[in-house]
């Protein structure tokens, strides 16, 4: 019983801070092999096999980064930039960010395996072992691409 108890004031923490999630900003680093170059949201071509080190500074509030699963998700995208059978990678907490008391750092590496337009996004679900599903209603925060993680 007390392990129930536990999980349900876990869940009443992490949905009473959610809204205090952030994705400040999303760096790109792309490996070729022989150089890295960092990538500025934009490049006119990536070569099939080239790795991008993602880094993610996420603000959480009163949350820590074990509350958290940040992830890249990641694949193909469609004429409407819509990502589609996208896979997910699992970034990894790696600093706290100096100047601000609530901001982490998260990394990610995905690799260039396949031709064609394919996109990545940043976001930020609940990291809770003791519940069987991953995604609980509301509480998934993306990278919005200007600097503000959206709901």
């Amino acid at each position: 019983m007390e392990k129930v108890k536990a999980a349900a004031i876990r869940k009443n923490r992490l949905h009473s801070e959610w809204n205090n999630i952030r994705i400040d900003d999303v760096d790109v680093l792309v490996h070729n092999g022989k150089t890295a170059v960092s990538l500025n949201g934009n490049a006119s071509h990536l070569e099939v096999g080239c790795e991008l080190q993602i880094t993610a500074n996420v603000s959480l509030g009163k949350l820590s980064p074990e509350d958290v699963n940040v992830q890249v998700y990641h694949g193909p995208v469609d004429a409407w930039g819509s990502i589609n059978r996208g896979a997910v990678k699992q970034m990894s907490y790696t600093a706290s960010v100096p100047e601000k008391s609530d901001c982490y750092t998260f990394t990610g590496t995905i690799k260039c395996n396949t031709s064609g337009k394919c996109g990545f996004a940043v976001r930020v679900l609940p990291e809770h072992k003791e519940l069987a599903d991953l995604y609980e209603p509301g509480m998934i925060v993306w990278e919005s691409g200007n600097g503000e993680g959206k709901k």
